[in-house]
Parts: structure tokens; sequence; C-alpha cells
């Protein structure tokens, strides 16, 4: 996430207009060869470029001379093989120097629905001596686009594109480069679910698990409660760094309960509230390598006393209303709200996100904790201050029999496969994935799991002591 906040940033103090929107978003310009695609590949590049957008195009030509590449068809819900089909997208980062007999690393990056060109080039500079697979989870990058919503049957669709499917997927791709060969997997936030679903579905296949950013947690989950309380105490760090910043955050919460916003030509999508500017802090809070460009952008919208609602106007499209990183009111929202509402928080199926998520308030409020009187609140976690056709279909379509991913399942497979060991970490100030949430995780799996805290909060996944545990795993010879 933080090459793509740099080249949001540049753009809001630059005080474009032009947003993101009509951007060809980096993609690792600086490469020049174009990277080779797989010899047995089904989809040739020449032969299906006509279905890509040039902008796809672009980054195929822009790889890596050493990235092996290809798209794998694979069923849209792998219950029903023989129904509709999709097509996966890979890039094999392999160094032409790379020792070939180390064991390949797999990353699964967060979201979901994030496009993996916005959301992993400051990995690259780590892994670039290594052997590193990257899949574009199902729905994303250069892989099949998520469905197209306009009835609860295809917000029903959405549950084929989280991660009991994205680890199919996987499985098919590894099988299909290394065959029966195990791989290291490595993922942060969505991506450390995917790896501990991995885990309960098949840990045959892992030689080690390297997951950051999120732990399971058994239902009805105390994870949004978590997230609140977290996100309280790190506005509280952050305004004793940063004290004239809760005046600008009052006021501008004051400007957002009275106008709304929505995105260009798009009127039936609108934010409003006095929490319509949280999303921001979720972001900006939870990797403290970005305060001080969150104090930055608050001086730049209320440098005294008073709300520039143009650049209010020109941050909120850039975070809130951009294909590439959160499209809220769109495909990407809904599969948002299924994902926490079938996977990860698991409302009752005809119970919304944003009356559980609410219900989560009132307890908090019954007890003393008032998010209304915070300066920067917490809803839009839980996107319920968002109005759209999409986000209120997706909020309200019953989605049957959830999926949870319980700690105890993940338990059980590792104490049956006692090679395979989890490394699990969390950022010490991540209000995103608090710390506290690990612990019961940790008790279930006892000593097959490794816990860390690291400095740092959502990002610290970059750190070298994440990597350094992968990196031995990597060097130790089959």
């Amino acid at each position: 996430m933080s090459e793509i906040l740099r080249f949001i940033l540049d753009e809001l103090f630059n005080h474009s207009n032009s947003g993101l929107l009509q951007k060809d978003l980096l993609f690792i310009s600086i490469f020049t060869h174009a990277g080779k695609q797989a010899s047995d590949s089904l989809f040739p590049f020449e032969k299906i470029k006509s279905e890509l957008s040039p902008r796809d195009q672009n980054y195929i030509k822009k790889l890596p001379k050493y990235v092996i590449y290809d798209w794998v068809q694979v069923p849209e819900n792998h219950l029903d093989p023989q129904g509709r089909k999709i097509k996966v997208f890979y890039e094999y980062r392999l160094p032409e120097n790379l020792d070939k007999t180390l064991r390949p690393i797999c990353f699964f990056y967060g979201g979901p629905g994030l496009d993996p060109r916005s959301s992993t080039p400051a990995l690259i500079p780590i892994i670039k001596d290594h052997g590193v697979i990257i899949i574009h989870q199902r729905g994303t990058g250069l892989s099949s686009p998520l469905p197209q919503i306009r009835s609860g049957t295809d917000v029903l669709r959405l549950k084929n594109y989280l991660s009991r499917a994205i680890v199919e997927d996987a499985e098919i791709i590894r099988k299909k480069i290394f065959s029966t060969k195990k791989w290291i997997v490595t993922g942060q936030s969505f991506g450390s679910l995917i790896i501990q679903r991995y885990i309960t579905m098949y840990p045959e296949s892992l030689y080690s698990a390297h997951a950051h950013g999120f732990a399971a947690t058994s239902m009805p989950t105390p994870f949004a409660e978590s997230r609140i309380l977290k996100h309280k105490d790190v506005l509280k760090a952050y305004l004793k760094k940063f004290p004239k910043d809760k005046k600008r955050l009052e006021l501008i919460a004051q400007k957002c309960q009275e106008i709304s916003f929505s995105p260009k030509g798009e009127p039936d999508i609108t934010i409003q509230g006095r929490h319509t500017f949280s999303f921001i802090g979720m972001v900006f809070l939870s990797s403290p390598t970005y305060w001080k460009d969150l104090s930055n952008i608050l001086t730049m919208i209320c440098p005294e006393n008073s709300v520039d609602v143009h650049k209010l106007r020109l941050v909120i499209n850039n975070f809130y209303f951009n294909k590439s990183f959160i499209y809220l009111g769109k495909e990407q929202d809904a599969l948002n709200v299924v994902f926490n509402r079938h996977e990860a928080y698991v409302t009752n199926p005809k119970q919304s996100l944003s009356l559980y998520y609410q219900a989560t308030l009132n307890k908090l409020k019954k007890s003393g904790i008032n998010t209304d009187s915070w300066p920067l609140g917490e809803e839009a976690l839980m996107h319920f201050c968002i109005d759209s056709p999409i986000h209120n279909l997706a909020d309200n379509t019953d989605l049957g029999p959830a999926d949870p991913l319980l700690p105890k399942d993940i338990a059980d497979s590792l104490h049956k496969n006692k090679q395979l060991k989890l490394f699990l970490y969390a950022g010490k100030i991540d209000s995103i994935a608090p710390p506290e949430i690990f612990s019961e995780l940790k008790q279930q799996c006892g000593d097959q799991m490794i816990f860390t805290i690291l400095p740092g909060g959502h990002d610290s996944f970059l750190s070298t002591q994440f990597w350094k545990d992968v990196f031995i795993d990597t060097e130790t010879k089959q």
C-alpha cells in the first residue's frame, strides 16, 4: 500500500485536479524488458492481448526479462468445475542468478479487491534476489475482473472471490509450476487470512507459513471491538505528536456533516456524515510512517481554522473513489461487504453489516466509549457511511451460511502436520489488526506458532525482521 499512498500524496500536494483515475499508476516503469510467458501457456499473450486493456498490456511489456508470467483457467466456483470459468494471472519473479534448488516463495497481498500493481511495488526491492510468485488474486490485477453487480444473485457470486477460492487457485498454480514441491507462503493483512485458510486446506503443500497483519478469532468475533479500542489509543498517540490537528479534524468532521461527496458523474453514490473522513484515519493511523503525511494533508485542507472544500473533495475523491485503491460504491466495495459478513466478522445471514457494526458501537457507548465524541471516527472501517445501490444490495442480500476462519481449525491442522510452522506477526501500533486479537490463535496453536510483535503498524511486514525468517527457510536446500 505504501507505493500508491506516496503517489496519492504527490497528487494532493501538487494540488492536482486530475486525480489517480486518469493515471497509468507507475507500474514499475523503470523496467525496460518484457517478461517471458510460460512455454506451455493456454493463453498466449499475442492471442489474448485484444482482451486486455492498454494498461494491462503495458504492464506485461514492462515486466523485467527474468519474470515468467501466465494465466491459468479455473472455475469461478471450485465446487462447480464444469461451470463458469475465469482466468488467474501470476508472475514468477525468478532472478537469473538464483539457485533454483532453493524453496520458492508465494506472496499474498492485502485486500480483498486491491490491485497488486498498487500494493506490491514497495515489496519488489526486498524480494528482488529471491524467487517469488505473486498471484493476482481473482478479481484483481490482470486476472478476470470481479463480476458486475446487478442483483442479489450477482452478490452471491462474490463469495467465490474470497480466501477459500484463492487458495484453490494457488494450488493449481503451485502444481503447474512445481508439481509436488512444497512452497513457502507469505502474506499481509487479507493475505495473512489467506495463509491461515491455506493451512486448514492444504497443509501438505506448505513448507512454512509467514503471515502479518491478521489473526483468526472465534465467533462472535471481538475483532470489531478491538479495532475501535486500538483506534482510540493510536489516535491519542497521534494527537499527542500533532496536537494542532485535533481542531482541524473537528472542523473537517463538521463540514462532512454539512455536505455530501460523490464520484464524478455518479450521483447515486454518496458519502455524508461526520465520519466521512475516518477512512483516511484508518489508512494513515495504522502506519506511523505516514503520520507526518496525514498532518500535512490536514494542514492543506484546513490551514487557518476553516475548511477548503475543494481540497477536501480532492482528498475524498483520491481515497474513496479510486479504482486502484479503495473504490467505494462499486464492485470492490461490495466484495469487502461480503468478505466481512461472510468470512471475517460474520453476521447472521439476514443481518446487514451496518447494523452489526452499529450494535458494536452502541455496546461500547453503554460502557462509556462514545466514538461520536472523537475528532476522527472509526465507522468507515465497515464502510457503513456509504450510500450506493451496490453497497446496499451487498449489505442486505441473504448470503446463506457463513464460512468463518476459526483458530481451532488452524490449530488442528498444525497439530496434525507437526513439521509445519506458522510465523505470525503483528505491528505494535496497528489499528487495523491490533496485536491484542492475536492471543487466541497463539494460545490454540501452541509452539507450532511463533508470534512476533514488530515495531510500527500495518506496513511493518516490509521490515527486515519479517523477511529474515522467510529467507532463512528458502536457503534450506531441498
